[in-house]
């Protein structure tokens, strides 16, 4: 028996277009309230943030973020979320 681990799921996020230029449109999040964190290939943390989700699709911008592959995540509670997207401008 496996105490104080525990079984973490992660959902899949729809992350469209892919590849992105100025802004990725996000589905597939339930209404609440979340964080989110993005990182670059290395693992890095390069954006970061909180709000809430309506249900619906909201979008993040990316006109920032170099060229290349991402991993957003974002946590909501117990429930973790993700998606990969490149970059490309």
């Amino acid at each position: 028996i496996l105490a104080g681990i525990k079984d973490q799921r992660i959902s899949e996020l729809s992350l469209m277009p892919n590849p992105a230029q100025d802004a990725i449109t996000i589905s597939g999040l339930p209404a609440g309230r979340l964080q989110w964190v993005m990182y670059d290939p290395q693992g890095a943390v390069v954006l970061m943030g909180e709000g809430s989700a309506t249900g619906g699709p909201w979008r993040l911008g990316t006109q920032e973020l170099a060229n290349g592959p991402y991993v957003l995540r974002a946590t909501m509670g117990d429930r973790t979320f993700q998606g990969r997207f490149v970059v490309q401008h």
